[in-house]
């Protein structure tokens, strides 16, 4: 009995060497065989992708707006056709026993000119104006024509510078002297004295006063 349990371990190892020795030999019969290269083109064989298409629907495109159609052309109507009667004018009746008067119409006499007014001198006791100083001193002369407003009773009462002598000076001591100082005959109209206008010329002359 204790010598089959003392060469029961040894029976053991002995199997274990056997069955590595056996699955090397299979290996090697493997490899010798080609099936070791099978296995490498199993695993050389290229991974093959499948492409999953979407299978959502596309939105279908909206169809092209109708083209335009013109409006069918408007029926011609024509015109209403429109009769003229032409209208009979009476003939015109004779005309008789037609008289024409002429009225005459009177010639208008002309409107008589303007009476310009009646020069006067001084004559008649008017004194001639003073011979500004000024005027004097510059040289200054001329004639001067004075339109004065006699009144009926022979004075003064208006007047204004007809035509200059050139110098404003020498005319206003004409005016202002005449005014003040001159008085003349009234105009007698229908045997009634009534106020009229007078030219009066006064001269400066500087060969006067020396």
């Amino acid at each position: 009995m204790s010598a089959y349990v003392d060469e029961q371990p040894g029976t053991k190892r002995g199997l274990g060497l056997g069955a590595v020795i056996l699955l090397h030999g299979l290996l090697i019969w493997a490899l010798a065989s080609g099936l070791g290269t099978k296995a490498l083109e199993v695993i050389k064989e290229p991974l093959k992708v499948a492409l999953i298409q979407d299978s959502t629907p596309k939105l279908a495109e909206p169809p092209p707006p109708p083209p335009a159609i013109p409006p069918p052309p408007k029926a011609f109507v024509p015109p209403p056709e429109i009769k003229l009667t032409p209208v009979k004018t009476p003939p015109p009746k004779a005309i008789t026993n037609v008289q024409q008067q002429v009225k005459e119409v009177p010639d208008t006499p002309p409107a008589p000119p303007k009476k310009a007014a009646p020069v006067s001198d001084l004559s008649r006791g008017n004194t001639k104006p003073p011979y500004p100083s000024a005027s004097i001193r510059r040289g200054e002369e001329g004639t001067v024509m004075l339109k004065l407003l006699v009144e009926a009773d022979g004075d003064v009462s208006d007047g204004e510078i007809e035509t200059s002598s050139g110098s404003k000076r020498l005319d206003r001591a004409a005016l202002l002297h005449a005014v003040k100082n001159w008085k003349f005959a009234p105009t007698i109209k229908d045997g009634v004295a009534v106020a009229s206008y007078r030219l009066v010329p006064v001269t400066f002359r500087l060969s006067d006063i020396r």
